[in-house]
């Protein structure tokens, strides 16, 4: 059977360039414009652009190129919502310094990056996360192992967060990652490919794809141009 590859592509804010934002249409830099905080329209941005960049180098053709189309699943609007390019099963997250692109041929790809801030007080949330099978994390580094776990995965269905996280018993931190049950789905079960990734310090991640395909991931970190 076919490996197939995975890439995810990383990029910190403090490389979005001018030349980023020139390669986004007008609407996206519209959707940009309009998030009230500055740090969020950086990220927009740079999510938008890298998005480009890795499909682009993926099909060998230029950024601009790059048919990106969205769907809102609420409002139906075609200026936001998640990203579909037509060629590719892409993903699309940030979270503080980083934004990251995920890129396949081989099926649904979800990816999740979060910032392990230490002023959140994670323990109320076990709740919202963890199914009843699952043993509390011991610290706040496993809890955001099991919460970019079950959001890439969601992310992936297409579900996103309209779904609970306590349908999904993923194993343990510490352990290799993989999907153990999904609320009676033994298909996504036996389709969802689940990886662990770290783009810097604090910024815990992971990946799935959902895909009967051997598959290779690799982690490309966005270079100064």
């Amino acid at each position: 059977m076919q490996t197939h590859r995975c890439e995810i592509w990383w990029a910190r804010l403090d490389q979005l360039l001018p030349a980023h934002l020139a390669i986004l249409t007008p609407v996206e830099l519209e959707r940009r414009e309009k998030l009230h905080r500055p740090a969020d329209r950086e990220r927009s941005a740079l999510g938008a652009a890298l998005l480009r960049i890795a499909a682009g180098e993926t099909l060998g053709i230029s950024p601009q190129d790059v048919r990106v189309q969205r769907h809102c699943p609420t409002c139906a609007s075609e200026s936001h919502g998640r990203p579909s390019i037509p060629e590719l099963h892409v993903s699309v997250t940030h979270s503080g310094q980083w934004a990251g692109v995920a890129v396949t041929a081989a099926g649904p790809v979800g990816l999740d990056v979060e910032e392990a801030s230490e002023r959140l007080e994670f323990t109320p949330m076990l709740r919202m996360v963890l199914s009843p099978s699952e043993p509390p994390p011991p610290d706040r580094d496993g809890f955001f192992v099991y919460w970019t776990r079950k959001e890439a995965i969601l992310k992936a269905t297409g579900d996103g967060l309209r779904e609970s996280m306590t349908k999904l018993t993923v194993s343990a931190p510490g352990e290799s990652p993989r999907l153990i049950d999904a609320a009676g789905r033994p298909d996504l079960v036996e389709l969802t490919q689940l990886h662990d990734l770290t783009p810097g310090a604090g910024y815990p991640a992971a990946a799935a794809v959902l895909s009967p395909f051997p598959l290779l991931v690799k982690q490309r970190f966005l270079t100064a141009e």
